[in-house]
Protein backbone atom coordinates (compact mmCIF):
# COMPACT_ATOMS: atom_id res chain seq x y z
CA UNK A 1 0.00 0.00 0.00
CA UNK A 2 3.28 2.61 0.46
CA UNK A 3 4.29 2.09 -3.04
CA UNK A 4 0.44 2.93 -3.91
CA UNK A 5 0.29 6.33 -1.91
CA UNK A 6 3.55 6.98 -2.80
CA UNK A 7 2.63 6.28 -6.85
CA UNK A 8 -0.71 6.99 -6.91
CA UNK A 9 -1.04 3.83 -9.21
CA UNK A 10 -3.62 1.80 -7.73
CA UNK A 11 -3.20 -1.89 -7.66
CA UNK A 12 -5.23 -2.69 -4.24
CA UNK A 13 -8.50 -0.35 -3.65
CA UNK A 14 -8.68 3.20 -4.09
CA UNK A 15 -6.33 4.65 -1.27
CA UNK A 16 -3.86 7.14 -3.12
CA UNK A 17 -3.53 9.74 -0.21
CA UNK A 18 -1.57 8.45 3.16
CA UNK A 19 -4.09 10.17 5.61
CA UNK A 20 -6.95 8.17 3.96
CA UNK A 21 -4.36 4.90 4.41
CA UNK A 22 -4.07 5.91 7.76
CA UNK A 23 -8.05 6.30 8.53
CA UNK A 24 -8.51 3.17 6.92
CA UNK A 25 -6.20 0.97 8.82
CA UNK A 26 -7.40 2.33 12.06
CA UNK A 27 -11.44 1.70 11.05
CA UNK A 28 -9.82 -1.95 10.41
CA UNK A 29 -7.76 -2.02 13.64
CA UNK A 30 -4.56 -2.75 11.60
CA UNK A 31 -1.48 -1.92 13.48
CA UNK A 32 0.67 0.77 11.81
CA UNK A 33 3.74 -1.52 11.10
CA UNK A 34 1.75 -3.45 8.59
CA UNK A 35 4.65 -2.61 5.82
CA UNK A 36 6.79 -4.51 7.87
CA UNK A 37 5.37 -7.38 9.23
CA UNK A 38 6.38 -10.72 8.11
CA UNK A 39 5.99 -14.49 8.93
CA UNK A 40 8.49 -13.85 11.77
CA UNK A 41 6.73 -11.36 13.58
CA UNK A 42 3.11 -12.54 12.61
CA UNK A 43 2.59 -13.45 16.47
CA UNK A 44 3.33 -9.81 17.28
CA UNK A 45 1.23 -8.61 14.66
CA UNK A 46 -1.61 -10.61 15.64
CA UNK A 47 -1.37 -9.70 19.13
CA UNK A 48 -1.24 -5.72 18.26
CA UNK A 49 -4.56 -6.27 16.01
CA UNK A 50 -6.10 -8.11 19.22
CA UNK A 51 -5.64 -4.79 21.26
CA UNK A 52 -6.80 -2.43 18.90
CA UNK A 53 -9.85 -4.33 18.43
CA UNK A 54 -10.44 -4.89 21.50
CA UNK A 55 -10.42 -0.99 22.60
CA UNK A 56 -12.57 -0.56 19.66
CA UNK A 57 -15.37 -2.82 20.83
CA UNK A 58 -14.86 -1.15 24.33
CA UNK A 59 -15.10 2.23 23.03
CA UNK A 60 -18.47 1.40 21.37
CA UNK A 61 -19.87 -0.50 24.56
CA UNK A 62 -19.03 2.23 26.13
CA UNK A 63 -20.87 4.63 23.79
CA UNK A 64 -24.33 2.39 24.14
Amino acid sequence: MSNQVSTGVLRIGEITDQADLEVNLKESAIPDFIDEVTGANYPEFLEARRKLMADMIREYYKSL
